[in-house]
């Protein structure tokens, strides 16, 4: 099969079980550390999905943990600054929920660290895809509406 790549999960919240429920589906990826600042969801995030690892300060957990893949499912305020530590701290692939960013310099910011550290960097807009938003873009890039 090849590699199978350490995925770290990085908060804890709502969003995180779809996170943790697409790497389970995937034979080459394993969830093997979570981090969140609430050690109680903590516990009970490890034990409904069998993670014995976790921090709740995820620089050390990037620090200690050699992740492949780490997956920033937090509030949206914290998306840049956990994505650009990630990206320097050796992450090669991270996945980021949206927004991306609070403002266009962070998510510039965003980029410009995953490329000089050489990381994937994808943000889940995953309905960009969806057809009412296929169609708009469309109606847009030839001129039937917008400026």
């Amino acid at each position: 099969m090849g590699k199978v790549y350490k995925v770290g999960i990085i908060g804890c919240g709502g969003i995180s079980h779809m996170h943790t429920n697409w790497y389970r589906a995937e034979p080459r990826t394993e969830v093997t550390v979570i981090s969140d600042i609430n050690a109680d969801l903590l516990k009970s995030y490890g034990e409904q999905y069998g993670i014995e690892k976790s921090y709740t300060d995820y620089i050390e957990m990037l620090e200690t943990e050699d992740l492949d893949i780490v997956s920033v499912c937090t509030r949206p305020k914290f998306h840049a600054p956990l994505v650009i530590e990630s990206a320097k701290r050796g992450v090669r692939g991270i996945l980021s929920e949206k927004p991306m960013a609070e403002n266009l310099g962070q998510a510039r910011e965003m980029v410009d660290v995953s490329q000089e550290n050489n990381v994937k960097l994808a943000i889940d807009h995953q309905l960009r895809f969806n057809s009412p938003y296929v169609v708009a873009k469309e109606l847009i890039e030839n001129g039937e509406i917008g400026e």
